[in-house]
């Protein structure tokens, strides 16, 4: 929640086990170094040692929330906003993750969503420029809490696009190891059509461009599947004067009707006619890749049926599931994790 902890990630260094969030507050989200409690990792439940709040809610206290005193930081990154996956590159755990800067951006800006935006369908209202600006970046560490920066990742995002077919907007993902020395990261990405730096419109796939032996090999990626060749999409739009659909071809997971809720589910609100074809017809977001086995992925994701959650309160966020598979042998194995 806003003014809370947010984007958790688990990663083991060093033989112990962290929980990293980032922190939401006002003042602090996308400008502190993330949020670090430590687990205990042996324990039958290890988020059991973790403080009941990670903020002490307004609502308890009659005052603007704090986080509780255990919580660490972490040292070295730069404006973190959430961690992508981690792997162990020789001797250093390796991350993966997402700069996020607020409202820095002076020119090569989107303009207010078009009409025919999925946000005005539901709203009725255009969404007004976003100028966050989002680096994904590496970086490295020997202890889970310093980190050096190894340098922001080419390939993925361009945060100039305005095209309505670009990737201006990276914000969720995981990572997974092939079989052939690179890596694969499934993300959730957006542009101009949602003016939202969270990158929620569709769910893609990239690689790196070579074998990685260094950290520095995970900063040139290459996608493969993009905005108009998407694994997962929210609802096609049509620009009316062009003719030209986005996404331009139908999603590699292509459904319709996936655990929609019925009109009278979700009243008082009005489903937009031909705009509420699956849960995730508004945003889709977060992939989170689990190895089943070497041809197999399981993916865990969020969306919503609206791509702004207060148009339709009776119907926030619904978790969601699918899998993928490669050619045999494609992916290095099931061990994989982002505990080292």
């Amino acid at each position: 929640a806003d003014n809370g902890l947010g984007h958790a990630f688990v990663m083991t260094v060093a033989g112990v086990q962290r929980i990293y969030h980032l922190n939401r507050a006002n003042g602090h989200i996308d400008s502190d170094q993330l949020v670090v409690h430590a687990l205990r990792r042996a324990a039958p439940s290890p988020l059991a040692g973790l403080p009941a709040l990670g903020y002490v809610s307004p609502l308890a206290s009659r005052g603007y929330p704090a986080l509780e005193p255990t919580a660490g930081a972490t040292a070295g990154l730069q404006s973190p906003d959430a961690i992508l996956g981690a792997t162990k590159v020789g001797k250093l755990t390796t991350i993966i993750y997402v700069e996020k800067q607020l409202n820095p951006s002076k020119t090569n800006n989107c303009a207010s969503t078009p009409s025919w935006a999925l946000t005005n369908i539901v709203t009725g209202k255009p969404r007004k420029a976003n100028t966050d600006v989002i680096t994904i970046r590496v970086a490295t560490t020997t202890d889970g809490i310093n980190f050096s920066d190894v340098g922001a990742v080419s390939g993925l995002q361009d945060p100039t696009t305005t095209a309505f077919d670009g990737i201006r907007w990276l914000g969720s993902g995981s990572i997974v190891p092939l079989s052939n020395g690179r890596y694969g990261m499934f993300f959730g990405a957006g542009n101009c059509l949602d003016n939202d730096s969270d990158g929620f419109h569709f769910i893609g796939y990239a690689e790196t461009t070579g074998v990685v032996s260094k950290p520095s090999d995970l900063l040139s990626w290459t996608v493969i599947y993009g905005f108009d060749n998407p694994i997962l999409s929210t609802d096609t739009v049509t620009d009316p004067g062009t003719g030209k659909s986005y996404p331009a071809n139908r999603p590699l997971i292509d459904v319709a009707n996936a655990d929609v809720l019925t009109p009278a589910q979700v009243a008082p609100w009005v489903p937009p006619a031909g705009h509420n074809t699956n849960f995730f017809s508004g945003r889709v977001y977060d992939p989170q890749a689990t190895v089943t086995d070497r041809s197999t992925v399981t993916i865990v994701f969020a969306g919503y049926n609206t791509p702004q959650p207060s148009s339709n309160l009776g119907d926030y966020r619904t978790i969601g599931r699918f899998q993928l598979r490669f050619p045999q042998g494609y992916i290095a194995g099931p061990s994989y994790t982002d505990a080292y």
